[in-house]
């Protein structure tokens, strides 16, 4: 009565638990089981140290702006972001984390952010220009503001239209619109001869069966329309077979 509830008390504990910390392996048997409290203290305590790394560089620059405390606030800031990338690993586990973020929707735009993180952490330890340094740490602001907001339902729609409504980027959103518009038109266009890329035999005699993808040789339609092939059998006999 008091001491047979572990098994029941476990299967309860997972059926709460979110599919994603069900599914996770233990990262392919490389990080250990986590419960969810552990995943919760985690993904806390990597998002607290990510912006304390980030609070300690940007308190450096308020000790002076020379080249010295730019470039150690640049690598303290990119310290912060890989810390905080770690943080929704433990929330998510690391293979969910890796699948969300390499999903089509926002696949570019984490490549250039992790690209990003990696030309500023070594511009900024070999000692290059100071404005340079500065350049790809906004570049890589923003490219970290975007993959953020890929994140939220329909954010990357709503900051477009806010800046579509200001009218200082139509130049851009007009280059962005004539790529996209090319873009579509050549899938479309690429579906559409995929779709009647029928047999060269067959185009003439069949054309049902050149939209089906059918290959028979032979003026047998209705075979061909219900996917028959190149059977020699009597007309009366195909067409019975080839309904049923």
């Amino acid at each position: 009565m008091f001491g047979g509830g572990s098994s029941g008390g476990s299967s309860t504990t997972e059926s709460i638990l979110p599919m994603s910390f069900q599914d996770e392996p233990a990262c392919a048997g490389m990080c250990p089981q986590l419960t969810y409290m552990q995943r919760i203290m985690g993904y806390a305590a990597c998002t607290g140290v990510g912006f304390l790394l980030s609070l300690l560089g940007t308190l450096i620059l308020f000790g002076g702006t020379n080249s010295k405390n730019i470039r150690i606030f640049a690598v303290l800031y990119v310290l912060g972001n890989v810390v905080a990338l770690c943080a929704t690993g433990f929330l998510l586990g690391p293979k969910q984390q890796c699948i969300k973020m390499w999903l089509p929707t926002r696949r570019w735009s984490t490549a250039f952010y992790l690209l990003m993180i990696i030309i500023v952490f070594i511009v900024a330890l070999l000692r290059q220009s100071v404005f340079l340094v500065l350049f790809l740490l906004f570049v890589e602001i923003l490219a970290g503001t975007w993959y953020s907001i890929s994140y939220i339902p329909f954010g990357r729609k709503i900051v477009c239209s806010f800046f579509r409504s200001l009218g200082v980027f139509g130049p851009c959103f007009y280059v962005y619109d004539s790529c996209a518009e090319s873009c579509k038109s050549n899938s479309k266009s690429s579906s559409t001869n995929n779709v009647f890329s029928g047999s060269s035999s067959s185009s003439s005699s069949n054309p049902t069966a050149s939209v089906f993808g059918g290959s028979s040789s032979n003026n047998n339609s209705s075979g061909s329309f219900f996917g028959g092939g190149a059977s020699s059998a009597p007309a009366a006999s195909t067409s019975k077979s080839s309904f049923w």
